[in-house]
């Protein structure tokens, strides 16, 4: 298993809009993904809200033991 992370503490610095198209274009090169959304904001998760067919599998985890709820959820 392979883990891309995006991640920056300032704000409006593109995080979600990476991630959620560097997943798609991933998917559709024929690998498998889940995208972890651990921003409180959920914005990874309304984006997925909005495709009826919700092409790429997205969950929300906003919890400081990241680490350990992701090992539960793989």
């Amino acid at each position: 298993m392979k883990v891309i992370s995006v991640l920056n503490q300032k704000g409006g610095s593109g995080k979600t809009t990476v991630a959620t198209h560097l997943a798609r274009a991933l998917q559709l090169a024929g690998n498998s993904i889940l995208l972890v959304d651990s921003d409180p904001q959920g914005s990874s998760r309304d984006w997925a809200a909005v495709h009826e067919e919700q092409p790429v599998p997205v969950i929300g985890i906003d919890s400081p033991t990241i680490d350990r709820d992701l090992k539960s959820v793989v």
